[in-house]
């Protein structure tokens, strides 16, 4: 979620200390144990992090240390008794004391280890830098989940969303079919008046082509000062060749703010006007200024009322959301900030500065956090609007923006200094603001329905993230009325409906965007509500609320029901008086022992029959699993007559990409009276993925710069790409593994501002199976000089569907003369392990295996995860293993694996020369447990 109170705060710039070194081993008497970017960010949290009391100097420096060994392979931390470490690193280990005090023992004890670490592998300057930034993300972990490191890109990135405007075209870009295609332009922008149009696919900017460049370096390169001018060269459908584009940048800004007049019929038969305001974007600089403009003239046009649609919007900057609120407000407290390294702060809202006394319904959702939720809670505290929707994000901290170069960059510290308190002296922190009227949508498709289930809802919010912030004034605020079942857009039966049938007098244009509009349920329901509204005092609104979200209620079950009907399920209200009925549950798939193969589907089946006496209405039933694809799904039965049976199906497709597990799946059903379950019932089963056998890919390259090779080729035939040249880059792919690859392709990628030149990036081979062959080329071009850097570019060999890759950078400096057969350099080890069980009801399995290559096998290390349990956190590396023979290509190994409830991924890493990885992933279902931790979190016990 972005910041919201981002605030800038300078610190001395200082470049990174220590000089870069060459590759190989370096004592720590070189000062590379040197930790600025670390002790900066201790030396920050020491002075400014908000609550002082969740800085523990021992979990810190453990952090610190898992993050390291996720960093590099070759690092291992475990216990060595009370307050002591062992390091691993390689062949070498040693013990280390975490008896620490203070931050300042944490930066000492960190340089100490990491300078054994470093004086015991190799490590260059870029590798080195990186381990420091993990180390310091290992810190920030342990104090909350908005605390964090920006490294360069993400620091430029947020100063733009929050600035509002940057130097550029005018087009939003996006990747599709692997090319860099424009999706939108904007209106009056230099690439509207250039001619650029959505579709086009951006193949080179300047000198450089798009071919192997991601689309974060494409942007880079699109973006600029203002005045300045960038050569854009676009494929276009109708056009042989590509179409070249001279545009002048510009300063593009992003609106952050739009609005709308919606139409309503008046009781006297004329049309009256509601106003929308919708805050779509990050809270930027310009956002309270844009208000009050749109306001402007949606208070000249005559509106009755206002909604304000804050939905899905993730916050930004604490002065623009204080804008926001005090265009509304006469007079109060907006928001207070408070924290242990601050006095505290007061916001005011200005008279004079409000918005008429109309009615005011704001929307909000689960993604609305931070800054959304400042305004949402002063309009709420305040009594100036109804809140409609639901819980919103839970974000009630202020995260101080702190800025450091580091070489010739720059890096950005986001540290918590304060939470926030809405008006009244209350926190939202970790419990959100709550609406006045809940609302909920249910999508009734052909073959798929959501209508209860909330998990949807609930799956991220600020209190589901390790380590989120809590407040003692924190309490869940009363919700007056709901939830209000509406039917979503897009449901079976809403295809025709027309929001403005009964509307007259509209001008075409007018008609259809409010139409488009109002297709939006919540956008229709908060303009209901608005018009509705008889005063502006919510204190009053708030007493007819109940009644008149009924009415709201009512409308919108005929809608519902009406789908379900379409669908076959008859869910017409149950008489009064129901009485509880018995009900039993059979359960099992379409599939031999429950089991389906990767790439195929299987079909859950849920038999539900009346063995009571009367009809059971309303009947429903809901799957909860660990695996999100099982979890959550909703079944609709509807009425059932005494011994009737009805059953109904949920198919899950199991991707080619997925490996062998299993996983339990629990049942729960549920009817509008209460039912008791029949003797006989089942409420869980196990479904099994059987995973395709995988392929392996191994490749190698050549270097063609010989004219009598290709007509289309230039260079001197010495396989070493120079200025000047252009060369055919031969691509050779084997599958060595024992499965079929399905959708073969090569990539290649390169960085901005690279001198090599690729007319295409991509190439796709296809179908390759055991043992097969098969090779591709790509034409590349040195277009100028690049002085004694390494003309670096990786090769990356995928299956699109298994999901088996291999990745390596190459140096083009290097030449690699072409062989008959052809030679395959880059051979990951093979990986092999011991049959691990899909299920056990046991707290851990022993792994082993034994690795093999036709090259030396450096190392081997593993890795547990359960994503259930921790969905949040990295993998734990449990085991690591240098082999003893560094020349030799074999090694066993073997490990104790611990489980915890649920799924667990077990994956064994074995890296080759020149870091070339080999592995092999397992998934391992604990039973044992799992079960109770489900019913503890059905009771609210457990998070």
């Amino acid at each position: 979620m972005a910041a919201v109170g981002l605030a800038r705060a300078s610190t001395p710039s200082n470049a990174l200390e220590g000089t870069a070194v060459e590759r190989g081993r370096r004592s720590p008497a070189t000062n590379l144990d040197r930790l600025p970017v670390l002790d900066w960010s201790l030396w920050s949290v020491a002075k400014y992090y908000v609550e002082p009391d969740r800085v523990d100097p021992r979990r810190i420096t453990m952090s610190a240390l898992e993050a390291l060994e996720g960093e590099l392979a070759e690092v291992l931390v475990t216990p060595a008794g009370p307050d002591r470490v062992r390091v691993r690193v390689g062949t070498a280990d040693a013990e280390f004391d975490l008896d620490v005090g203070g931050l300042w023992e944490v930066a000492l004890r960190l340089r100490e280890i990491y300078a054994f670490v470093i004086a015991n592998t190799e490590l260059d300057a870029e590798a080195r830098q990186r381990a420091e930034f993990a180390m310091v993300d290992g810190v920030l972990e342990t104090l909350d989940p908005h605390t964090r490191l920006l490294r360069p890109e993400a620091l430029e990135e947020m100063n733009q969303s929050t600035k509002g405007s940057f130097g550029g075209l005018g087009i939003e870009v996006g990747l599709r079919d692997d090319l860099v295609t424009i999706i939108r332009v904007l209106d009056g922008t230099p690439a509207q008046a250039a001619g650029m149009m959505a579709g086009d696919r951006i193949v080179q900017v300047d000198e450089e082509s798009t071919a192997a460049l991601s689309l974060n370096d494409t942007v880079a390169l699109l973006k600029g000062a203002p005045e300045t001018e960038v050569i854009v060269y676009v494929r276009r459908e109708g056009h042989a060749d590509a179409l070249r584009f001279a545009v002048t940048r510009a300063i593009i800004t992003l609106d952050s703010v739009t609005a709308d007049l919606l139409p309503i019929d008046g009781e006297d038969g004329s049309v009256r006007w509601v106003g929308l305001v919708q805050i779509n974007r990050t809270f930027a600089r310009t956002t309270g200024e844009e208000l009050r403009a749109e306001l402007a003239k949606l208070e000249a046009a005559g509106v009755e009322g206002l909604v304000l649609d804050m939905r899905q919007n993730q916050g930004g900057l604490l002065d623009a959301a204080v804008e926001v609120a005090d265009a509304f407000l006469g007079g109060g407290t907006i928001v207070s900030t408070v924290g242990s390294a601050d006095l505290r702060k007061l916001e005011q809202a200005r008279a004079g500065n409000d918005f008429p006394e109309l009615p005011i319904v704001v929307l909000i959702d689960e993604g609305s956090a931070s800054a959304t939720e400042i305004v949402a809670g002063a309009l709420r505290n305040h009594d100036r609007a109804l809140i409609v929707g639901r819980r919103s994000f839970g974000k009630g901290s202020v995260q101080v923006l702190y800025d450091r170069r580091v070489g010739d960059r720059e890096l950005g510290l986001k540290l918590t200094r304060a939470q926030y308190l809405t008006p009244g002296e209350i926190s939202i922190q970790s419990v959100g603001v709550s609406p006045d009227l809940e609302t909920q949508p249910v999508v009734i498709g052909k073959s798929y329905s959501a209508y209860y289930g909330r998990r949807r809802f609930d799956l991220v919010r600020e209190e589901t993230l390790s380590q989120h912030l809590n407040h003692d004034t924190a309490e869940a605020q009363r919700i007056t009325a709901g939830p209000l079942y509406f039917l979503e857009q897009g449901s079976v039966g809403t295809e025709d409906e027309n929001p403005l049938s009964s509307i007259e007098g509209l001008e075409e244009a007018t008609r259809q965007r409010a139409r488009l509009l109002l297709a939006d349920p919540e956008i229709r329901l908060a303009r209901d509500l608005v018009h509705w509204a008889p005063s502006p005092d919510r204190e009053a609104l708030l007493e007819l609320l109940p009644a008149r979200a009924e009415e709201m209620a009512a409308a919108e079950e005929a809608r519902i029901v009406a789908s379900l009907a379409k669908v076959g399920v008859d869910w017409s209200a149950p008489p009064p008086g129901l009485a509880p009925t018995q009900l039993r549950v059979e359960l099992s798939t379409d599939r031999p022992d429950n089991r389906v193969l990767a790439g195929e589907k299987v079909a859950l089946r849920v038999k539900v029959t009346n063995t009571g006496e009367q009809a059971a209405h309303r009947v429903r039933a809901s799957t909860q699993s660990d695996y999100g694809y099982y979890d959550d799904r909703e079944l609709l039965f509807g009425r059932i007559e005494p011994g009737q049976s009805l059953e109904r199906e949920l198919e899950f497709a199991a991707a080619n990409h997925e490996i062998s597990r299993r996983d339990r799946v629990d049942l729960r059903l549920a009817d509008a009276a209460g039912f008791a379950l029949a003797e006989g019932s089942s409420t869980a089963l196990e479904i099994g993925v059987e995973g395709r056998v995988r392929p392996n890919f191994v490749f190698g390259w050549s270097l063609i710069d010989d004219p009598a090779r290709g007509d289309d080729l230039i260079g001197d035939g010495d396989g070493i790409l120079e200025p000047g040249e252009r060369a055919r880059l031969e691509v050779y792919v084997q599958n060595r593994g024992e499965g079929t690859a399905l959708d073969t392709t090569v990539r290649l990628r390169s960085t901005a501002r690279s001198p090599l030149f690729l007319e295409r990036g991509r190439q796709r081979i296809g179908s390759l199976p055991p043992q097969a062959s098969n090779e591709t080329a790509f034409i590349v071009e040195l277009r100028r000089e690049h002085g004694d850097e390494p003309l670096d570019l990786t090769i990356t060999v995928a299956d699109n569907k298994v999901g088996e890759y291999l990745s390596q950078e190459i140096d083009l400096l290097q030449p690699v003369p072409k062989r008959e057969p052809p030679s395959y350099s880059i051979t990951p080890p093979r990986v092999e392990v011991e049959s691990l069980p899909l299920a056990t009801d046991a707290t851990s399995v022993h792994l082993r295996g034994q690795a093999q290559s036709d090259d030396p096998i450096r190392d081997a290390y593993v890795m547990v995860y359960n994503p259930a349990r921790h969905p949040f956190e990295r993998p734990q590396k449990i085991h690591y293993l240098a082999n003893a023979d560094p020349a030799s290509g074999t090694l066993s190994f073997e490990a104790e694996v611990p489980l915890e409830p649920g799924n667990n991924l077990v994956e064994v890493y074995v890296r080759g020369p020149g870091d070339i990885l080999g592995w092999s992933r397992h998934w391992v279902l604990r039973r044992s447990g799992l079960a109770e931790l489900r019913a503890a979190k059905d009771d609210g016990s457990a998070p």
